[in-house]
């Protein structure tokens, strides 16, 4: 008998399995019957072939009833021969179609699989790229972070410093030649530079460095710095100072206007006949002269050359200033 559960283990599914075993049952079956058929029409064979030995004894009639007991044997020894042979047909067209579907399911079954492989590669390469993408943006991260507020060194090794650095200072920009903060720039303290050699703004603003001696100086002292009589840089004072000293040179000098108009009376035709002391000096226009009054009369001041003065001249002169 054939073995029934050859696809057991080849991945068929479990209802596909129970069919194609029914067909195979149902067709064993179908193929014991005609075997029984076939054993009872040889038992009625027999039985005929006897009731003909009978017939022979009894007569014509035995003959006849045995020869149609043999007819009748035969057509259902035909007829089971025929339906044993079509249940074996029936059974093979089930066998094989449940084989076909079996393939066929095998094929799909396949199919998934391979699909379910390439799903799962997808699916690990997606995630690699995905974790790839992750260490790519926290280093991304990291490096703007960086830029944005490192202090202690440059943000990226040999491209420069972050922005915190050149705002308020750090590792690599303090006091180093062409560096320097935009704070050390703006506010740092005039008694040292921001870069080894330049000032800040505020220091060239307001500062105090080297007053009385050459070097740098802050455009407040330039503007407003005095003490005595103390320069700026060594030469020269400051604004407020120059213009103390003018206003005060301007006061003696208004002073010493005041001075000489105190005894110039100014000019006129005649000499002034009151009104006037020793020491006064006058213009008079008729003789083109200038004349100073000595205490009792108006006496000219002229000198005997160019290169000497009279005693009037002198003493005029003398008062007048």
């Amino acid at each position: 008998m054939a073995n029934s559960s050859f696809f057991a283990n080849d991945g068929v599914s479990v209802d596909l399995q129970t069919t194609f075993k029914n067909s195979v049952a149902d067709a064993q079956a179908a193929q014991t019957a005609a075997e029984a058929a076939q054993a009872a029409a040889l038992v009625s064979q027999n039985a005929a072939a006897a009731s003909a030995v009978d017939a022979t004894n009894n007569g014509a009639a035995q003959v006849t009833l045995a020869e149609a007991q043999v007819a009748l044997a035969t057509t259902q020894a035909g007829l089971a021969t025929s339906n044993g042979a079509a249940q074996v047909a029936l059974a093979t067209t089930q066998a094989g179609l449940a084989t076909s579907n079996g393939a066929a399911q095998v094929t799909l079954a396949q199919a998934q699989v391979a699909l379910a492989t390439t799903e799962a590669t997808n699916a690990a390469t997606s995630a690699s790229n995905s974790s790839t993408s992750e260490t790519n943006a926290q280093a991304s991260e990291d490096e703007a972070e960086a830029w944005a507020q490192k202090t202690d060194g440059e943000a990226v090794t040999g491209e420069g410093y972050s922005s915190k650095a050149w705002a308020t200072g750090g590792t690599g920009i303090d006091n180093q030649s062409g560096a320097g903060s935009a704070q050390d720039w703006a506010v740092k303290a005039s008694t040292s530079t921001v870069d080894g050699s330049e000032l800040s703004s505020k220091a060239y603003a307001i500062g105090d460095m080297n007053r009385g001696s050459a070097g740098a100086h802050s455009a407040k002292d330039w503007a407003s710095y005095v003490s005595g009589n103390l320069t700026v840089d060594g030469t020269y004072k400051s604004a407020r100072k120059y213009a103390e000293e003018a206003a005060a040179s301007a006061a003696s000098a208004s002073g010493s206007l005041s001075s000489f108009q105190d005894v110039y009376l100014g000019d006129g035709s005649s000499d002034p006949s009151t009104g006037h002391t020793a020491g006064d000096i006058f213009f008079n226009t008729t003789v083109n002269k200038l004349k100073y009054y000595n205490g009792s009369a108006w006496v000219a001041i002229e000198a005997p050359d160019a290169n000497a003065a009279t005693n009037g001249f002198a003493i005029a002169m003398a008062t007048a200033l």
